[in-house]
């Protein structure tokens, strides 16, 4: 058998696994994956849209990437090492004298923005009814579960 051969046939058990497996449907590629649940006081067939905080994790990650540097870079010999440590150094903490904190700064801004971005989504969800859509403010009524969600504010729909 040739490489060709075999790279096709290869490509060919992949995209067989993928597309026509049973694994392919329980991971519900291809099809709607949308969260909603129903408010609490509302009728059967009102959506209330989960919170995906996708957009504040990654901005929470651009943030940490911002920030490392500006808190790492100082030399070898004046890092602080754990105590636990038992290396030739490189690996160790440096002093806040040798922070850069212009990068600092800009790290805990986009922190502080993925963080504003998270509580925003939280409290502010889209909601689809009879009567339109739009986003509302919620809030969690306590009772335990995740989708207790009450809806404060209706001036934010689009009949």
């Amino acid at each position: 058998m040739t490489m060709k051969h075999f790279c096709r046939r290869t490509i060919a058990a992949i995209i067989y696994i993928v597309c026509c497996s049973s694994h392919a449907s329980a991971l519900m590629i291809g099809k709607r994956r949308i969260i909603c649940t129903q408010p609490v006081g509302g009728k059967a067939d009102d959506a209330l849209m989960g919170q995906k905080p996708v957009i504040p994790a990654l901005t929470g990650y651009a943030g940490f990437q911002a920030l490392l540097p500006g808190l790492g870079k100082c030399p070898i010999d004046v890092q602080i090492q754990p105590p636990w440590f038992q290396g030739a150094g490189g690996a160790g903490f440096c002093p806040p004298e040798y922070w850069a904190l212009p990068a600092v700064g800009v790290g805990f801004g986009i922190l502080a923005a993925a963080f504003a971005l998270n509580s925003y989504t939280e409290t502010n969800r889209l909601l689809i009814d009879n009567n339109g859509i739009g986003v509302v403010e919620v809030e969690d009524t306590g009772n335990g579960s995740k989708d207790n969600l009450a809806v404060i504010d209706k001036r934010g729909m689009i009949p």
